[in-house]
């Protein structure tokens, strides 16, 4: 299905609270989130806190992160451009501390989650861009809206002449991001038997 991109807009301030929303709901299902939390109605509970946190910090803090949605937040992402040679603003000051209070007993796979993810931020000598998340709400999901999300905002970064990263948490996402010109950057990373996730690039396309 296409969808026009023009549908695609920055989020206001006031849907904070709906993005998070969106993302706990979108990333409660799957292998990584049963490895994160098997419980399901503790893992409703940590996440949320989790999403709150970060979308708050990408919406309401000295970041640069961009939060695009479709509609009423029926799908979100999160770029965060980062300047050459440095890495990307994901979490707040007080990060440690809130994940802990949010992840209690399940706060060690968080952690080695986040130490393994950091392992394949790449080293970029031009200014680059993050997509850290795209979620889709699960009764939009194959309708389109995440690729729409991304092609709109690709746009502006092969204008830039400007790179994206992105680590793919499934198999099945890696697949859409080969479609929209991503390529695996490295070898998939072991989250544990069964889970891998796929650091990707993007060069920028012609005009």
């Amino acid at each position: 299905m296409s969808i026009d991109t023009a549908l695609v807009r920055p989020a206001a301030a006031t849907e904070t609270t709906a993005v998070s929303r969106l993302l706990t709901d979108a990333f409660l299902a799957g292998p990584l989130a049963e490895h994160l939390v098997g419980d399901v109605a503790q893992r409703q509970r940590i996440t949320a806190a989790y999403w709150s946190m970060i979308v708050e910090h990408a919406q309401h803090s000295t970041t640069s992160a961009h939060i695009d949605v479709i509609g009423q937040a029926d799908a979100a992402a999160i770029w965060y451009p980062t300047p050459a040679g440095q890495t990307p603003d994901l979490v707040p000051d007080d990060y440690d501390q809130r994940l802990a209070d949010a992840a209690g007993p399940h706060l060690h796979r968080f952690r080695a989650l986040d130490e393994l993810m950091h392992t394949v931020i790449p080293q970029i000598d031009t200014g680059w861009a993050y997509l850290g998340f795209v979620g889709v709400w699960p009764s939009a999901q194959d309708r389109g809206l995440g690729s729409t999300l991304l092609q709109r905002y690709h746009r502006t970064l092969d204008n830039n002449h400007t790179p994206a990263f992105l680590v793919a948490s499934s198999g099945r996402s890696r697949q859409l991001y080969l479609r929209l010109g991503y390529r695996d950057h490295g070898a998939p990373l072991h989250v544990t038997d069964g889970v891998l996730m796929y650091p990707m690039l993007r060069t920028p396309h012609a005009a």
